[in-house]
């Protein structure tokens, strides 16, 4: 399955997410044997059936191939070839497109075998699938809603991993409830709060202001951040946004010699 992680992508323009592993033995039993919502076991069903539908329009290189893997998986006589199989299954629907139906196989995965890493890892599938152009406004409301659960659950395991909560809160930014997305930009500076020396949570704090036009705060943060981490790349190039914003000639000079060296 597809592994992504936050220092190379950011979600407010695509998804990345830092997962680590984290073993079973550390997996509350509430954890390992979690109640199926009825949003689960929905989003379950179609994948069965999408997966299905989706079968008929492959070519026959690509249909000979999952037949192959399902028959594999149905035939696994312990948990970890069983795992594999999933695992492989649903990296094949990510790599022929179909982002939806690899979600939904991650987060299969993630339930029978829960860790932090593999509920992280379907989240973000999940958030892939939704952010696709195609993606139905009921689609993607399921698949966010989600992702959201998912990342709750990976809160649950490793409640002191600072991804999985910045992650989390990005989510309620992008796509908000109806409260709008102060509770995620709240959430986000609690986390820079507790956490003032982490240069993610600047570079997205950075963000945010150029997001809500406090120009002079993103640069009063990213002049911090670089200060901090000097090889932090991605801070450069919002740099650059402000310099331009700001019409400083010689700033956007700079800091676009360093944003093109990314």
């Amino acid at each position: 399955m597809l592994r992504l992680r936050p220092i190379h992508l950011f979600i407010l323009s695509a998804v990345g997410f830092l997962i680590l592993f984290f073993g079973l033995s550390k997996v509350s039993p509430e954890i390992l044997h979690p109640e199926k919502s009825g949003l689960n076991r929905k989003i379950e069903n179609n994948v069965d059936q999408e997966s299905i539908k989706w079968k008929d329009s492959l070519n026959a290189n690509d249909r000979a191939t999952i037949e192959l893997l399902d028959q594999q998986y149905n035939t696994a006589t312990n948990d970890s070839i069983k795992l594999m199989r999933l695992e492989q299954i649903s990296s094949f629907w990510y790599k022929i497109g179909k982002v939806d139906i690899a979600a939904g196989y991650a987060s299969k995965i993630a339930q029978i075998y829960p860790t932090a890493e593999r509920w992280a890892l379907a989240a973000t599938n999940y958030v892939l699938a939704a952010k696709q152009p195609n993606a139905s406004p009921e689609n993607q409301t399921d698949w966010i809603s989600l992702a959201k659960a998912e990342f709750d659950e990976a809160i649950k395991i490793e409640p002191n991993e600072i991804s999985h909560k910045l992650n989390r809160a990005l989510l309620n930014v992008e796509f908000p409830s109806q409260d709008g997305p102060m509770q995620g930009i709240l959430a986000i500076r609690k986390l820079g709060e507790e956490n003032p020396d982490n240069t993610l949570i600047m570079f997205h704090l950075a963000r945010l202001s150029i997001m809500s036009g406090q120009w002079d705060k993103a640069k009063e943060r990213l002049s911090q951040l670089i200060l901090k981490d000097p090889n932090y790349s991605r801070a450069y190039c919002l740099l650059l946004q402000v310099a331009q914003h700001d019409h400083n000639d010689a700033d956007v000079k700079k800091w676009s010699a360093k944003c093109n060296n990314e």
